[in-house]
């Protein structure tokens, strides 16, 4: 026990300053939560919001909404009904992702300072306040805390999980596909409902082989997630099946522009290309383009040579 307290002190020491400096030298915007109060409370992060910038959140967005709801809706029927957890009730506090890495991990500093505050269970000198009461965060309902949804993307789940680890906390999430978040050794407290990525590039190979499909141009951001998957498409396909021209694409700086000059670089090889073998596959792995990059494709193309296979969440909008 002595070990793990002196483990917290070391850890709340670490962390100090790094939550001052953030809170001092950033902009970041005012901080909004959704908080259902509960004997038990889990916390969550959804994408409210798309990516902006470093440190602004963008427009609203209907994916991440429905995300919450759902999650309301559910705790809401549970805690409703005696015969699922009797005399308990679900809380939730759910905070915003932005959809951003970045942003992300400073809105989960949030729930480690809850388990910094829970988990000083001796209540030592150091960290009373000064007139003498058990310090809590946030009247208490961070330090409540026993577990966390989330997040969507597997860039946002790994930084989370990161931190989540350092506590032993679990972590669930509902779409982080990342084969890297197998790894139970460094992920020992993340789980997931959804299956790795593994299986969907397994699921890619075989629609490139049963339709013949030998060039392909790939299109992938470059987040975990994007660049996982593009290996893992490389190791399995047969050797006949060459990934040309890959474009990888960084999601949080990415500008309409840069779009346009991807989709170029895609037509202008493929153009290069010997007129016996014109025909082209283009297959974006990991986080799609907007929609309007392939109309916008497909209208410079002029032809229906070109096949554009969205996987991953953009998928199901195609």
């Amino acid at each position: 026990m002595y070990v793990r307290v002196f483990y917290v002190k070391m850890l709340y020491h670490a962390l100090l300053p790094l939550v001052t400096a953030i809170s001092a030298n950033q902009n970041w915007p005012i901080r909004r939560m959704s908080n259902v109060t509960g004997d038990i409370m889990l916390g969550a992060l959804f994408p409210i919001h798309e990516r902006d910038n470093k440190y602004e959140c963008g427009r609203l967005q209907d994916e991440g909404i429905h995300q919450l709801e759902a999650l309301l809706f559910t705790i809401k029927k549970i805690n409703a009904d005696p015969s699922i957890l009797p005399g308990i009730q679900l809380g939730i506090l759910a905070l915003d992702s932005c959809d951003s890495a970045t942003y992300a991990l400073e809105q989960s500093l949030d729930f480690i300072k809850g388990f910094i505050a829970r988990n000083n269970a001796h209540h030592e000198r150091q960290f009373r306040c000064s007139d003498g009461t058990v310090p809590t965060f946030r009247e208490g309902s961070f330090d409540r805390v026993v577990g966390v949804i989330g997040g969507q993307s597997s860039s946002v789940s790994i930084q989370l999980a990161n931190l989540l680890r350092l506590f032993r906390v679990p972590q669930v999430s509902y779409q982080s596909t990342s084969p890297t978040l197998s790894n139970k050794e460094k992920y020992e407290y993340f789980f997931r409902t959804v299956p790795s990525d593994v299986n969907q590039a397994k699921a890619i190979v075989e629609i490139l082989k049963a339709f013949h499909w030998t060039y392909v141009s790939v299109v992938y951001s470059d987040t975990d997630y994007g660049n996982k998957g593009y290996e893992k498409l490389q190791e399995l396909a047969p050797k006949e099946i060459c990934f040309s021209n890959p474009q990888s694409i960084n999601v949080d700086h990415f500008t309409d522009t840069d779009y346009d000059t991807v989709i170029q670089n895609l037509m202008h090889k493929t153009n290069a290309r010997d007129e016996s073998e014109k025909t082209f596959r283009f297959l974006p792995s990991g986080d799609a383009p907007p929609r309007y990059s392939i109309i916008n494709f497909q209208k410079k193309s002029d032809s229906n040579e070109y096949v554009w296979r969205p996987v991953g969440t953009y998928a199901r909008e195609y």
